[in-house]
Order: C-alpha cells, then structure tokens, then sequence
C-alpha cells in the first residue's frame, strides 16, 4: 500500500488540475438569427417606413390589460405610459382613449375569431386605430401630441412589418 498511495495522491492531482481548465474553456457564445420573409421591414434600420397607423395600434394592443389585472400588470402598464413623458392631464387623456381602443378592438376580435380576415375586417381594424389616434390629436395639449407622437415615431425603430403569405384558395 506505500507505493499505490502516491500513485493515487498523483492521479487525483493531475486529474483535479485538469478539471478547472475544462470548465474554464466554454463554447464561444452563439447568436441565433431569425429568417424573415422577404419583403419584411424592419423598423430599426427603416423605421420611417413603419407606417404611423400599424404603429400606434401596435402601442395600444400592447397597453391592453385582462379583465382582472394583476399588480405586475398594472405596473407595466404603468411604466409603459410613464415612458411618454406626458403631464398628469395628459397621461389620464391617453388612459381613457386606451380604454376605449381596448373596448373597440377586443370587440373586434371577437367578432372575428372564427371568421376569415378580408379587406372589410382591415378597415374595421384600421378605423379603430384611427379613431383613436384623431381622439387623442383632439384632446391631449399640443405639448402632450408633441410628446406622443415623438414617442410612436421612436417606438418603431423596435418593429417588424412582416407581409402576409400568400393564402392558397381552394
């Protein structure tokens, strides 16, 4: 047993001092990159050409809340308006005419879950949305206007404009 104590107190050596250089060599980092179709816009090299309407429905489907909202919910809703930079007037004025979009267009979605999306579908959408910006034009001070629509305009740099594929018909 003299001479097997060394050989193993010399294994478990090299073998430990092997093991951190293992850990420390890490594959180098990989980023996965997403394939868009062709004709996709992307708002972060193009974002002039987002165009104005998708962007402030955009903005306002992602302020929507569930029924019920959570704290975290009303949190994010909270930070995500706090962001525009708008006066106290100003931030109630954009709360109700998010309310009224949500209203609208969670109608609107439910009017057509199950049916096909044609071009009277897109003018209901977009008529929505379009109210709702004239609403807001109408009622915020023009500082107010100023600010929101700086920020529409900046939050498209974050945006995609993927086309729709082609539908095949029966």
């Amino acid at each position: 047993m003299g001479k097997a104590l060394p050989f193993l107190l010399a294994c478990l050596f090299t073998c430990s001092s092997a093991l951190p250089q293992q850990v420390a060599t890490k594959p180098p980092h990989t980023k996965i990159v997403r394939a868009y179709p062709p004709g996709t816009i992307d708002g972060k090299d193009h974002p002039e050409q987002i165009p104005d309407l998708m962007a402030y429905r955009l903005f306002f489907v992602q302020l929507m809340l569930s029924p019920s909202p959570t704290l975290d919910e009303n949190r994010r809703y909270d930070a995500k308006l706090s962001r525009i930079g708008l006066s106290d007037f100003d931030r109630v004025v954009v709360q109700v005419a998010a309310s009224n979009f949500q209203k609208r267009y969670a109608f609107f979605l439910q009017q057509y879950k199950t049916a096909p999306v044609d071009d009277a579908a897109i003018a209901q959408r977009d008529s929505i949305a379009q109210d709702t910006i004239q609403d807001l034009h109408m009622s915020l001070s023009a500082n107010g206007w100023k600010r929101f629509r700086a920020f529409i305009q900046g939050e498209k740099r974050h945006m995609k404009r993927i086309p729709m594929p082609a539908m095949k018909m029966n």
